[in-house]
Formats: C-alpha cells, sequence, structure tokens
C-alpha cells in the first residue's frame, strides 16, 4: 500500500535501520541478524510438535518456515491454487519478465525484514535499496487532471502551482512538525524517526505520545482542518491557511497518491505513523532477475520451498472452522482429523470472521472476546487494481509522460519497466490504469458487478476506463492509446483485482478509523498470552492485525510474533539478541491509545 507518495525524500534513519514508532525498544531485524551471526534459529522445539498455520501469504509461510526451523511440524493450509496471499505477483502469459503486482507494490527500504529475508533467502543479495525507484508521479513526468485543466507535472519538479498550497503545507508540516505561537506542538516526523534510530525510546516514545493524545480520536479529514486552516489554535503549516478548493484538490488529486477522497474518514494515525516509520520514503519496485522471477510472489514462493520434508503444505484447502478437541485442535475443511497443538490463523480479518467464525463469543470459542470483538470492529478498505501489458512506449523517450492522476473514475495511471538489469530493452511494459480505494473502488464494482475474475468483465472494464481517459482532453486522449493492451489482446493482458469481492478476502487490507487503535493495539499483542493461563494456544498474524497494514512489514512482524508464541507454549525456548530482548519482551503498554 502507499497513500502518500513522493513525500519524504531523504531517510532519516542510520544505515541499519530502526524500530517502528508502536514497538519503538524492539527492532525486529537487527534481533534476526543477531540470531544469524550465532547461526542460530528464532527458537527451538523438542519432539517435533505438529502445528497448523491457515493462510499461505506472506505472514503464514514465514511464520511456518520460522517454526519448521525450531523445530516443528508444521502444516500449511491454503484456499487458493498457489501461495502469495495480497503478496500477488500475475505473470503475463508468454512474457519472460512483465508481471502485475496486484497487491503490495512498492517496497521502500525501511521495510527493514522485507529487506532481510529477500537478502537471507538469496532472492535480493543487494536488498531493496539495489531497486530502480518506483515510478511515482513527481518521479516520471505526470499528467495532473482536475476540473478540465490539464497540467504537466515535471519529473524532479514541484507540482503545477495550482497544487502549490497543498503541497507546500503539507511538506511543511511533515518537515518541521505543528506549532502554536512559533513553539511545537508536535515534533515533525523526522525526529521521531531520528529518536528511534538513535535507540532513544524515552524520546520516540513521549514525541509518539503527543500525536496519540492530540491526534489519535480525530479522522485524517479533521485533523487537516484543524491544521491547515487555523481554526485549531496552530499555526498554519507552509503558512497559507487552506480553503475550501485546497482541501478539494488534497482529497482529489493528494500529492502523487491519487486522492484521500476516499480515505478523509480514516483515523490521521494510521496515515501518520507512515510517515515515521519512512514506508513513503525511496520507495521501489522489484526488478526482475534469476533469483528475483515473480515479483514479490518469489518470497512466499521461497518460503514455501524451504519449509522441508517434514511439513506440508496443502493448496485448494479451505478451512472452515477450528475446532477443540481435548488440549489441541482439529480444522474443519481439512483432508484428515490431524489433531494440532497449536493454531495460527494468517488471514485477513474479514476472513478470521467470515469463513473461520472466529469473532463468535461464547461455547466454542478459541480466543479471547476482546480480541473477537477487535477483528469484527477495525476497519477494512475496500481496494480495485487493474493492469495490463503495453507497449513500451516510454523505451526511446526518457522525457514521455508515464503517469497521470485524475479528479474522475481512473484516479491514477503508472507504468512500469520490468526489464532486469543489463538485459536487451523489452518492448512490452505494464501500466496500472488504476488503483483505487473505498468510495472510488465501490464505483468499479459497480461496473464488474463484482465479478473480478470474468475475462469478459475486465475488458470491459478496461475499455470503459481507457474512454475515461480519452474524455479528458486531445493531449491525454492521444497519451491513453499508449496505454491498449499489447496486440488489443484483452484476454491475455489485462488483470484485475477486487479485494472485496475475492473469495475469502473480502477486503483488502486495514486502515483503522479514529479511535480503533485500541483494536489493534488487542490484536497485535494477543500473541503474549502464550504461556500464561489465557493461553488459548490460537494466534493471529496477517498485516490487518499489524500497525502498518498493506505493507509486507506488517504481515512478517505479527508471523515472528505468532510463532514465537507457538514456540513458548509448546515448551520451547526462544532466544534472545545480545540485550536479551525478543518480541516476547516487547511492552504492551507503552502507549495509550485511547483516554
Amino acid at each position: 500500500m502507499a497513500v502518500i507518495t513522493t513525500l519524504r525524500k531523504q531517510s532519516s534513519s542510520k544505515p541499519g535501520g530502526h524500530p517502528y514508532v508502536d514497538t519503538p525498544d524492539f527492532a525486529y531485524h537487527d534481533w534476526l541478524r543477531y540470531l544469524d551471526r550465532h547461526q542460530r534459529p528464532i527458537g527451538h522445539v523438542s519432539g517435533a510438535p505438529p502445528v497448523a498455520v491457515i493462510g499461505a501469504g506472506v505472514s503464514g509461510l514465514c511464520a511456518a518456515y520460522e517454526l519448521a526451523r525450531a523445530g516443528c511440524t508444521v502444516h500449511v493450509f491454503e484456499q487458493a491454487k498457489e501461495v502469495g496471499g495480497r503478496c500477488t505477483s500475475v505473470r503475463f502469459s508468454g512474457d519472460e519478465f512483465d508481471v502485475a503486482e496486484m497487491g503490495a507494490m512498492r517496497f521502500p527500504p525501511a521495510q527493514f525484514l522485507l529487506d532481510y529475508y529477500l537478502q537471507r533467502l538469496g532472492i535480493a543479495p543487494a536488498g531493496l535499496k539495489s531497486m530502480p525507484d518506483f515510478p511515482d508521479p513527481g518521479v516520471q513526468a505526470t499528467y495532473l487532471c482536475y476540473e478540465g485543466r490539464t497540467d504537466v507535472w515535471v519529473a524532479g519538479a514541484p507540482p503545477p502551482a495550482a497544487f502549490t498550497i497543498v503541497a507546500d503545507g503539507w511538506h511543511a508540516f511533515v518537515g518541521e512538525g505543528l506549532k502554536k505561537n512559533g513553539k511545537h506542538v508536535l515534533q515533525p516526523a523526522s525526529i521521531i524517526t531520528q529518536a528511534l534510530a538513535a535507540g532513544d525510546v524515552e524520546r520516540a516514545t513521549a514525541y509518539w505520545q503527543a500525536y496519540l493524545d492530540l491526534l489519535g480520536h480525530k479522522t485524517f479529514y479533521t485533523a487537516l482542518y484543524e491544521m491547515f486552516t487555523g481554526c485549531g489554535g496552530y499555526d498554519v503549516p507552509g503558512g497559507t491557511p487552506w480553503r475550501s478548493a485546497d482541501f478539494d484538490r488534497f482529497g482529489a488529486l493528494g500529492i502523487g497518491s491519487g486522492g484521500f477522497g476516499p480515505l478523509f474518514s480514516i483515523g490521521f494515525i494510521d496515515i501518520f505513523r507512515l510517515m515515521v516509520d519512512e514506508l513513503e520514503t525511496h520507495q521501489k519496485f522489484l526488478q526482475p532477475s534469476e533469483t528475483l522471477d515473480c515479483g514479490i510472489r518469489t518470497l512466499p514462493n521461497r518460503f514455501a520451498q524451504e519449509l522441508g520434508q517434514q511439513s506440508a503444505l496443502f493448496l485448494n484447502t479451505p478451512i472452515t472452522g477450528i475446532r477443540r478437541v481435548g488440549s489441541g485442535f482439529v480444522l474443519g475443511g481439512a483432508s484428515d482429523e490431524t489433531v494440532y497443538g497449536k493454531v495460527i490463523v494468517a488471514t485477513t480479518t474479514r476472513a478470521m470472521e467470515l469463513t473461520l467464525d472466529l469473532a463468535a463469543f461464547g461455547v466454542g470459542a478459541v480466543i479471547a472476546p476482546d480480541v473477537s470483538k477487535a477483528i469484527m470492529r477495525t476497519h477494512v478498505i475496500a481496494s480495485n487494481k487493474i493492469a495490463a501489458r503495453i507497449k513500451n512506449f516510454w523505451a526511446d523517450d526518457p522525457q514521455a509522460v508515464r503517469c497521470l492522476q485524475t479528479d474522475g473514475l481512473v484516479r491514477q495511471v503508472y507504468t512500469l519497466d520490468y526489464t532486469p538489469a543489463g538485459a536487451a530493452p523489452d518492448p512490452a511494459g505494464v501500466c496500472f490504469i488504476s488503483y483505487v480505494w473505498d468510495d472510488d473502488a465501490v464505483k468499479q464494482q459497480a461496473i464488474t458487478a463484482g465479478a473480478p475474475d470474468d475475462p469478459a468483465g475486465n475488458e470491459k472494464l478496461y475499455r470503459y476506463l481507457l474512454e475515461r481517459l480519452k474524455a479528458i482532453g486531445a493531449d491525454v486522449a492521444q497519451w491513453a492509446e499508449n496505454l491498449r493492451p499489447l496486440d488489443d489482446d484483452y484476454a491475455n493482458n489485462v488483470v484485475y483485482e477486487e479485494w472485496q469481492s475475492s473469495p475469502h478476502y473480502a477486503g483488502a487490507f486495514k486502515l483503522s478509523q479514529p479511535g480503533q487503535d485500541l483494536y489493534v493495539q488487542t490484536m497485535f499483542f494477543d500473541y503474549l498470552k502464550c504461556g500464561g493461563r489465557n493461553d488459548t494456544g490460537v494466534y493471529l498474524a496477517g498485516d490487518c492485525i499489524s500497525w502498518t497494514s498493506g505493507w509486507v512489514e506488517g504481515a512478517l512482524t505479527t508471523a515472528l510474533n505468532a510463532a514465537a508464541a507457538v514456540i513458548v507454549s509448546l515448551g520451547g525456548t526462544v532466544n534472545a539478541d545480545a540485550k536479551g530482548s525478543t518480541p516476547l519482551t516487547i511492552r504492551p503498554d507503552r502507549f495509550r491509545y485511547f483516554g
């Protein structure tokens, strides 16, 4: 996920990375690298106990991989015909390089765990920093189409004059913080990141708690309104108060994002923590190579390959429930009645509720009531993405317009070149003609009638969006001809994903509404019950229960939390770093997310 691109150009962190702001006293990647230097897995369990993992996305497979290394027998169950979950990379038929990243597609180097596993598994030996920049608006020449006018945003330059107030204001807030009468009320994102990188946990905690206290119960729009109109009594960031037209521009186009209007009801904190964690800094895309052959899906593929003979992966096997049997569990939908000592559920929260019935209270419940409530209540957004293999029209023209943003149905267009480094130019490229959220996704869903896997529906939607682009004006109409699927082959060169209609997903990713960080706190830290009297033996993982949902990093952190909890619950040992720290030492009460 990326909601605000081109915002933080420079990293504030030291080369080795930093903890994330909601867990400021623990850096997962540092823990793993320490264990690697001492040739240790994350822990050890005796007797090869059986553990079930539901969901073969990157979170479930990471947990399975680490548990297998720790000595468990792991069975992974996946409803789809292949692994990956929302790390969904679709290879175009007959194309050696081009993929459509229909889930995660932007990969900032600050995804330190992702970077670690890409290197550890030999997928990208030089890490994320070696990958090309994602061709975002402003990074590449971009059409900005707003209220019938089309401007060209020159690559590397400030946005057109009509967006100056919005761009300057937002960048001033991110870069300088919020002040009242010249004194800081909230510190800049970079200052918090620097405190995290320096290991100054108390300072980082105090700065972040100030954000939670002031803005933790406000929507994104409310916080913007109070800061940028001056009605909140603050010094207006950027110096110029926003008018209604400026909020409309920000809602329609944002700054390199395709517009925030559908996300105005989201909690401000859920948006802004991405700035502090540097998930909007130097975003990359995954360039193919001999070891990276299927986009981000390469990672779950490799996890699956590394499970070993003792463990097993069951595809096309949707699990319909978890039933307690004695001291273990039996899975509804599995091919046999194997009793598992522990279970990790690594699905979306919607699947936890609708498919597995984990949100049920009373008799038969296998998770705590407060966790069930959090699963039901936390907001999950709708999202659609449609991509095509197109002619690489920019190959001979570095100045070509590569992106477009509109205030209409299309919202945003990106073009990507997946030619491997050193290879001959590829005549084909990939176009994302649309990537939309919530209200805009629902509009497009009306066109497809909720049938995202229907080739005829895909062609209908793609043609419809192309016509909407051409109606903007002559320049855009001419440019849009470049976006026609290669050879006009819509059947093989168009891919569409509608996460809210996809089986067993019922939505794209979590974005909390105001006050819901308390629910995330409940879900994220539920693993700490392990070994205690409230230990149910069932643990949650997946980015939907993380602070950074929509990012691979959130999936990986929760995978490690769940794996560590299983090891302890089975009577094993989790290996610590030089400070004695593991995911089990993270303080769950460090921040007040409510009150």
